[in-house]
């Protein structure tokens, strides 16, 4: 799916990869740009998984079905791609900015909280695998820490149907055993507290919903 939105929006095919032997072979060439496109404005094209598990199309870290470490040029998620794409043409401070511009424009929502701890984890780790890459030091405090603010907007637990934070049962009583636990009447807060992400570009927060049918 990655494949076909970059060969839409690069128009030619296997920019970032092929396929060999029923498995993706990861292409040396440098990502060329035409009609007037830029890598800049392919960094911050606005990318979203939604209910987005551990953020497979985000990053493959590693192959989900044995958990195998995947080398940091052979992963194929969008986000992975953004930073490649900057590494290709960016080097030390402007190599900073953009790599954390990456991440602004890259989102993702789960609605269950283990989940989204999970994918969080991954981004992180992501940007850091694919900054140590590049840079060949690791990332400083103040950067890791700006890098995790983005990640804690940008990665967020929502219910998609409703754009609403998920909503935790309450029961009447505090001291409740589990016999009558199973036949409690759960009492639900009819309070809808809608999920916001923040638009860094234009440096301001605001609902998911108010995005719908916006977002690039």
């Amino acid at each position: 799916m990655n494949n076909v939105f970059d060969e839409d929006y690069l128009g030619y095919k296997d920019a970032f990869n092929h396929a060999s032997n029923n498995t993706w072979e990861t292409s040396s060439v440098p990502i060329a740009f035409q009609d007037k496109r830029s890598w800049q404005e392919y960094v911050d094209l606005t990318r979203l998984e939604i209910t987005c598990g551990e953020a497979p199309f985000v990053t493959s870290r590693y192959f989900p079905s044995t958990g195998e470490m995947i080398d940091v040029e052979n992963r194929v998620g969008f986000l992975d791609r953004k930073l490649r794409v900057v590494a290709e043409n960016a080097d030390g401070d402007e190599y900073r900015i953009w790599s954390l511009r990456a991440l602004q424009s890259s989102y993702g929502y789960e609605y269950q909280g283990d989940n989204l701890l999970i994918a969080r984890m991954n981004v992180f780790m992501t940007w850091y695998e694919h900054y140590v890459e590049k840079t060949s030091s690791e990332p400083t405090i103040k950067e890791a820490k700006e890098a995790a603010k983005v990640i804690s907007w940008n990665f967020w637990q929502m219910d998609g149907l409703t754009g609403t934070v998920p909503q935790k049962s309450l029961f009447e009583s505090d001291q409740i055993s589990i016999f009558e636990l199973l036949s409690a009447t759960p009492i639900v807060s009819k309070e809808e507290i809608f999920s916001k992400i923040y638009d860094w570009r234009a440096n301001q927060s605001q609902t998911y919903n108010s995005l719908k049918g916006v977002m690039r």
